[in-house]
């Protein structure tokens, strides 16, 4: 399998917690960064690998969804909340 170097910032406490889990684990740093990366992937990438058919019977699927709801949720702040999220989180 082909690799790429990727350099990534973190604060001195990340680096310390990441450095003592390693310890704890008898892990590498970078198998424990590789383990999270891949995570990330597999949870947060899920979504891209929908097909346009599955993508869309999801959606049907959640239609309607708050309409009974007491206290529907602001669509709009939401939106921004995960706007801000994407951004800085």
């Amino acid at each position: 399998m082909a690799t790429t170097q990727l350099t990534v910032t973190v604060t001195c406490e990340e680096s310390e917690s990441l450095a003592d889990a390693a310890r704890r684990t008898g892990r590498t740093t970078d198998d424990l960064i590789r383990e999270a990366i891949g995570r990330v992937i597999r949870n947060v990438g899920s979504a891209n690998r929908l097909s346009p058919e599955e993508r869309r019977a999801k959606i049907q699927r959640a239609r309607g969804m708050w309409k009974d709801h007491p206290n529907p949720p602001d669509v709009r702040a939401l939106r921004e909340s995960w706007r801000n999220r994407a951004i800085d989180p």
